[in-house]
C-alpha cells in the first residue's frame, strides 16, 4: 500500500501551484479547493479502513501504515472544518438559509445514508452474516453498524440540527447564534463521551465544527493578521507549536486530542492560503466524499467473505478501490434527482417562510425578517 500513498502525493502535486505572498486570499476556501483538499483525506481514510482487512507487510506498507496511523482521527477534522465553514457561510451570504437546513442538510443526508444501509442488509443477507432487527434500526440512524462506517453520519445529522436550531433562535445575531450553537455542541459532546466512552473517534473532533463556523464569522480577523508577513509567520509557528506540544499530551484526554484537531485544521489552512491544489481527480474524490465513505466497506466486506483478502492483499485492494468508486458514481448518479427535489422543496419552504417573517414584521413593528446574518 505504500503505492496507494504514492498515488495520493502525485495527486497532490499534480496541478499544485504555489501562490506569492500578497496575492489574494480569497481562493484558499473556495468549495472548489476544499473540495480537492476533502479528496485526499477520503483517501486516506480508504486506506485507514481496508487496512484491518488485509494483513500487514512492513516492507510494502510500512509507510502508507505510519501515515494513517499518525494522522488518526486527524484525518477526518478537516470534514467537519470544512463542513461547519459552509454551514456558516450559506446562513451568512443565503437570506433564509436556516430554512432550508432541515430539509437541504438533514434530509438530503439521512436519505441517502438509509439508502446505504439498505445495500448493507442485502450484502449481509447474500453473505449470512449476522445482524439484529434493533441493530438494523439503530444502524439507519447512525447509532449503530451493520457494516457501514456510521459515527460521523449521526454526528454530523446532529451537528447540522443543532445549528438549525441555534440560528433559528438567533436569526439576526450571528454570535449569540454561534455562542449557542457552542453550548448545544458541547452538550452533544459530552452526550457523546457519556454513551461511547471508549470509542473517542466517536467525538474527539466534534470541536472542528465549530472551529470552522467561528473562522468564517471572523475570517477577516484572521487574515488581518495573515496579510502582514511577520503575522503570519507568527501565527505559523505558534499553531504549529503548540500543535506538535499537544500530540505529545493527547493521551491525557480527549479534550486535549479535540485541541490538536483544531490546530491541525489551522495549519492546513495557513499552509494552503499559498498552496493551492488543482488536481480534477481529487476534486472527483471530494465531490463524492459521503459516497465513498459510507459504501468503501460494502467491497471490502463482500470481498473478504470470499477470501480474497488473505490469499491476494493487493489484488483484493485494488479490487475494493475499484468498486468503492464505481459504486460511488453510479449512487451519486442514481440520487441526484431525489437529492434535487429535496433541495427544491427546502428553498420554496425557506421562501414561504421569509414572506411569512415578512409580513409579521410589517404587521408588527420590531419583529426580524429572516436576513442573512452578517459575519
Amino acid at each position: 500500500m505504500n503505492l496507494f500513498l504514492l498515488f495520493i502525493v502525485i495527486l497532490v502535486l499534480w496541478g499544485a501551484r504555489i501562490h506569492r505572498y500578497g496575492d489574494n486570499f480569497e481562493g484558499y476556501l473556495d468549495h472548489d479547493h476544499t473540495t480537492r483538499i476533502n479528496g485526499v483525506f477520503i483517501l486516506i481514510v480508504f486506506y485507514a479502513h481496508i487496512r484491518s482487512y488485509m494483513p500487514y507487510n512492513p516492507a510494502w506498507d510500512g509507510v502508507m501504515y505510519h501515515v494513517a496511523t499518525g494522522l488518526g482521527q486527524l484525518m477526518v477534522a478537516l470534514f467537519l472544518f470544512y463542513s461547519g465553514y459552509g454551514v456558516a457561510y450559506s446562513l451568512a451570504h443565503k437570506p433564509g438559509y436556516v430554512h432550508t437546513m432541515p430539509l437541504k442538510r438533514v434530509a438530503v443526508t439521512w436519505v441517502n445514508f438509509a439508502i446505504a444501509q439498505v445495500l448493507f442488509i442485502i450484502m449481509n443477507l447474500s453473505l449470512s452474516r449476522p445482524f439484529t432487527p434493533a441493530q438494523t434500526a439503530w444502524a439507519f440512524l447512525g447509532w449503530k453498524s451493520i457494516g457501514s462506517s456510521s459515527w460521523y453520519i449521526f454526528a454530523i445529522l446532529v451537528l447540522y440540527a443543532l445549528t438549525w436550531l441555534a440560528f433559528s433562535i438567533f436569526r439576526n445575531r450571528p454570535w449569540l447564534a454561534f455562542v449557542l450553537n457552542c453550548v448545544l455542541v458541547g452538550g452533544f459532546t459530552v452526550f457523546m463521551w457519556h454513551f461511547k466512552g471508549s470509542a473517542t473517534y466517536t467525538y474527539n473532533t466534534l470541536c472542528c465544527y465549530l472551529l470552522g463556523m467561528c473562522y468564517c464569522l471572523a475570517r477577516d480577523h484572521f487574515e488581518r493578521v495573515y496579510r502582514n508577513a511577520v503575522g503570519y509567520v507568527t501565527a505559523l509557528l505558534l499553531t504549529a507549536a503548540i500543535f506538535v506540544l499537544t500530540t505529545k499530551l493527547d493521551h491525557l484526554s480527549f479534550l486535549v486530542f479535540e485541541l490538536e484537531a483544531m490546530l491541525f485544521c489551522l495549519l492546513v489552512v495557513q499552509i494552503t492560503l499559498f498552496i493551492h491544489l488543482n488536481n480534477p481527480v481529487l476534486h472527483w474524490f471530494g465531490k463524492h466524499l459521503f459516497w465513498v465513505y459510507v459504501l468503501q466497506r460494502l467491497p471490502m466486506l463482500a470481498l473478504r467473505e470470499l477470501g480474497m483478502a488473505d490469499t491476494a492483499p493487493y489484488v483484493y485492494a485494488l479490487t475494493c478501490f475499484a468498486a468503492t468508486v464505481g459504486l460511488a458514481w453510479l449512487m451519486a448518479r442514481l440520487t441526484a434527482p431525489l437529492d434535487a427535489k429535496l433541495a427544491a422543496w427546502s428553498k420554496t419552504w425557506a421562501e414561504y417562510c421569509t414572506k411569512r417573517e415578512k409580513r409579521e414584521k410589517e404587521l408588527s413593528p420590531g419583529k426580524g425578517e429572516c436576513p442573512a446574518p452578517e459575519p
